[in-house]
């Protein structure tokens, strides 16, 4: 994990090739990483490796949010 991204952020993490099954995260302090490709990620009492992010700004709204979408594949 590289550090982390300040401000506020929603962190989806996306489970499998399809990317159907997904989980949300607000993270309203800033605290949680970056993730990136290759990290290990503990979730769902498993681990799983990160395959790719996506990093999404909204540019309006009230209170627009960095989006990471985190896709993720079970480990062996």
């Amino acid at each position: 994990m590289s550090g982390v991204i300040k401000g506020a952020k929603r962190v989806e993490f996306e489970y499998g090739l399809h990317n159907e099954d997904k989980d949300i995260v607000v993270d309203e302090a800033g605290a949680m990483p970056y993730y990136e490709a290759g990290d290990i990620v503990e979730r769902r009492g498993r681990s799983w490796e990160v395959v790719q992010v996506l990093c999404r700004q909204a540019i309006s709204g009230p209170q627009p949010l960095m989006t990471l979408s985190v896709s993720l594949t079970a480990t062996a």
